[in-house]
């Protein structure tokens, strides 16, 4: 089931997005894009929880079968699963058998989907409100399925406030709306329809799909300042966390915004403690942290395999734990992330699974899914490996163009190392076109002192400008005459061959994550700067995009902060 809550996710991500969202039936371009592939597939398995999936298969039969070497619409598609609702007795929202194409309708030439808000009365009666993403409300049919853990019923949400007596119940609820994630909308509580609902999460809120529904629903609404983010903390400590993809597909994405948020801030310490301490029970179980669960063996290399170190220690995972693509993808989920805690946490929160590793490793045994954390955490503790992984980028990067699949991640961590010196040379080499342009966003995401590409700009800001001037002197080149274009590349002796490392990529790799007064004062500064008039408007208005960001962040952090670390502070400290 993860693979169709992910599709569900991400549907409604794309639907609450002014970049993406457009009807799922139309004939604006892209015909064939995120909206119809994602949401086509939320909204058939929305038919499917109504039709119930057997009737929908009945109708599915039904219509190629009608239409087999024949032009055929939409149209055709519902009046086919009409037919078959009518001949197994499934009811619309008046009790009717079911229309398909009147419940579509507004389902597929509509935009954004519906929010359903429960608020409660000091006298304990709870309504329910319409309200939509994008604030475009339309007349949708919405089914809504409520369970309690033992039985679930089918309920149609019609109008404002929902026309059956199922929306207006008193407290307290003993049921959950939306279970499954099985229909297309976002259910928002008031506090005291939350209290209730966080009670009933042990037994109306079994599966993980409603589990990850709830959560997911709740950090759209904390992310959009509806909620406070110890009321969504609320739903993280009530939830009995398993190894669940599902689960962990939305935690880790709060999590991700915790650390970008304060990874420059003094309660970046109890921050990572929270995130640990959140992670610890199921990493113990997914065998990340049992050295029982690895094997350590001595690997040597050969020209089959590719040039690697030999005679080193290599972390292999048993093969045992390897044939479920489940839990391979949640191990690569965890080792990534500590990985990331390894780069900015120092030594107090090495992996405990990779202590007795004494060397670099490059092995190819090892599934791809881990090498680039493995990669990374081993240029963190032997920095003098770096010239083996150099020698493999190059290698890959030469003899491997089309399946190129580990050249990324080694130059990924080539980025790990604390070695200012080196990491000055990449910058450089990047700039020159010896390296991709890839390694300076990586610079951004892993550098730990947050300073390194704001001095070299200090130092090399004409060698920056004169890159970004050269990149886009042979675009408009190649813009107005393609066949002119080659002449003028091959003038540009310092132009970028592997990337773009223009002004504006490099600007926003300088400021990943900056959020504190002394990063707002460089920046400000900076605009004071004799060096600061050399910049053209384009680039002029790039900085100030950085300015802006910077005062974003702290804004977040002045808001929300406080409340988060008190809440950290209560249950976890």
């Amino acid at each position: 089931n993860y693979t169709r809550f992910q599709v569900y996710m991400d549907a409604l991500d794309f639907d609450c997005s002014p970049d993406h969202c457009k009807p799922m039936l139309s004939d604006t371009p892209p015909i064939l894009g995120k909206i119809p592939y994602f949401k086509g597939s939320a909204i058939l398995n929305l038919l499917s929880n109504v039709m119930s999936p057997e009737t929908l298969q009945k109708g599915l039969r039904r219509y190629i079968k009608k239409n087999v070497n024949g032009v055929s619409n939409a149209e055709d598609l519902w009046a086919s699963l009409t037919e078959v609702c009518a001949e197994d007795g499934v009811k619309d929202w008046d009790g009717k058998n079911l229309d398909v194409s009147v419940l579509m309708k507004e389902w597929s030439y509509g935009t954004s989907f519906p929010i359903l808000k429960a608020s409660a009365t000091r006298q304990g009666q709870v309504t329910y409100e319409l309200d939509a993403c994008l604030g475009n409300i339309s007349d949708w049919k919405i089914p809504v399925f409520r369970g309690d853990g033992k039985s679930e019923k089918l309920l149609w949400f019609t109008g404002k406030n929902g026309t059956s007596p199922e929306f207006f119940p008193y407290l307290p609820l003993y049921a959950i709306d939306n279970v499954r994630a099985s229909s297309f909308l976002r259910m928002q509580y008031d506090d005291l329809c939350w209290a209730d609902m966080l009670q009933n999460l042990k037994t109306a809120a079994k599966d993980y799909e409603t589990q990850g529904q709830l959560l997911s629903d709740a950090l759209f609404f904390a992310r959009k300042g509806v909620y406070k983010w110890p009321k969504f903390l609320d739903l993280v400590h009530a939830i009995n966390w398993e190894p669940s993809l599902t689960q962990w597909r939305v935690a880790f994405s709060f999590m991700d915004t915790f650390y970008h948020k304060f990874r420059y801030h003094f309660e970046f310490d109890m921050i990572k403690k929270f995130m640990m301490a959140l992670t610890r029970k199921v990493d113990r179980q997914i065998g990340l942290l049992d050295q029982t669960k690895w094997e350590i063996q001595l690997s040597t290399g050969s020209a089959a395999t590719g040039p690697h170190v030999s005679d080193r220690p290599r972390i292999v995972p048993r093969a045992g734990q390897l044939r479920f693509p489940k839990l391979r993808r949640t191990m690569r989920s965890f080792s990534s992330w500590y990985c990331q805690m390894c780069r900015v946490g120092g030594r107090a929160f090495h992996r405990p699974g990779f202590k007795r590793i004494s060397g670099l490793v490059i092995e190819f045994s090892v599934p791809p899914d881990y090498r680039q954390s493995m990669y990374c955490y081993g240029l963190r503790q032997n920095p003098k490996s770096i010239e083996v992984v150099e020698s493999m980028w190059k290698y890959f990067a030469e003899e491997a163009i089309y399946f190129n699949r580990d050249g990324e991640k080694l130059l990924h961590a080539m980025s790990c190392i604390n070695d200012t010196s080196k990491l000055n040379g990449y910058i450089n080499s990047a700039l020159s076109g010896d390296l991709p342009e890839t390694i300076i966003q990586y610079i951004g995401d892993n550098e730990v002192t947050g300073q390194l590409l704001f001095d070299h700009l200090n130092k090399n800001l004409k060698k920056v400008l004169r890159v970004d001037a050269e990149i886009a002197f042979t675009r408009r080149i190649i813009m107005s005459s393609p066949t002119e274009a080659m002449p003028a590349m091959i003038q540009c002796t310092d132009i970028v061959i592997w990337g773009n490392v223009n002004f504006d990529n490099y600007v926003d790799a300088m400021t990943r994550d900056w959020s504190t007064d002394g990063h707002l004062e460089k920046l400000m500064h900076f605009k004071y700067n004799p060096l600061f008039k050399v910049l053209n408007e384009e680039q002029k208005k790039t900085w100030d995009k950085a300015i802006r960001k910077v005062v974003t962040n702290r804004k977040w952090l002045a808001e929300n902060a406080a409340s988060i670390v008190d809440w950290i502070d209560a249950h976890y400290i």
